[in-house]
């Protein structure tokens, strides 16, 4: 159908220069996907869970948080693939990281990894812990931050995609700067906005801009700090 057509193209360019497109067909069409969802529900899981998969980034990019969870576990029910429930599982973990539910960020995370393990798949695995780097920021806790990403990155570097890689190395310079480690930050923020930059990720990018911005006001550089935070 339509709403999982667009769902897919949107899963394909929420991380691109066509992100804008994705977040107007979203919020202009937000009814109508519930409807939609709530319709599969009842008779198509596996276009519900389609529709959920493909559309979940940009629930976080427009920060949906726990509502965009929900939806998410809404659509992708316990008798999809286990590899829908794994990227699901990472979704909702996202969602609810960003929201602030740490525990149910937790559990969600826990199911991704335990399927990752069933599934065998490394990039998986990877995914988990770049996600297991963002709940650990918001826990507080640098060193499990910079462990998870280290274990992510020994992946994404052997040739995943560069905003895989990218997006790891802010989450890195970001525990670095929790550590007040301003030169490792610099270092692996500086990695990841050329490596992000040409995907025309705005969304990234700002998280870039605040990190490089964390990076100047911890090194003294007050006008680079202001220039980056505006």
């Amino acid at each position: 159908g339509w709403y999982s057509e667009q769902a897919d193209w949107c899963g394909a360019h929420i991380r691109t220069g066509e992100q804008p497109a994705c977040l107007a067909f979203a919020r202009a069409e937000r009814a109508d996907v519930d409807a939609a969802l709530a319709w599969c529900h009842d008779h198509d899981h596996a276009t519900g869970a389609r529709i959920s998969l493909g559309l979940g980034w940009t629930w976080v990019v427009l920060g949906d948080g726990s509502t965009g969870a929900a939806r998410v576990r809404f659509g992708v029910g316990p008798d999809a693939p286990a590899a829908g429930r794994a990227s699901a599982a990472l979704l909702a973990a996202w969602l609810e990281t960003s929201a602030g539910d740490l525990a149910l960020a937790r559990a969600d995370l826990a199911e991704a990894r335990a399927l990752g393990v069933g599934l065998a798949d490394a990039e998986l695995r990877a995914d988990v812990e770049r996600h297991a780097a963002f709940l650990a920021i918001q826990e507080g806790k640098p060193a499990d931050v910079l462990s998870a990403t280290a274990a992510a990155l020994e992946y994404y570097r052997s040739g995943s995609d560069d905003w895989s890689t990218g997006a790891t190395l802010l989450l890195a310079a970001y525990g670095s700067l929790m550590l007040g480690d301003a030169a490792s930050a610099r270092r692996d923020a500086t990695e990841a906005v050329a490596l992000l930059g040409p995907s025309g990720d705005s969304w990234v990018m700002v998280h870039a801009q605040g990190i490089l911005g964390g990076v100047a006001e911890a090194e003294g550089r007050l006008q680079n700090a202001a220039d980056a935070f505006g």
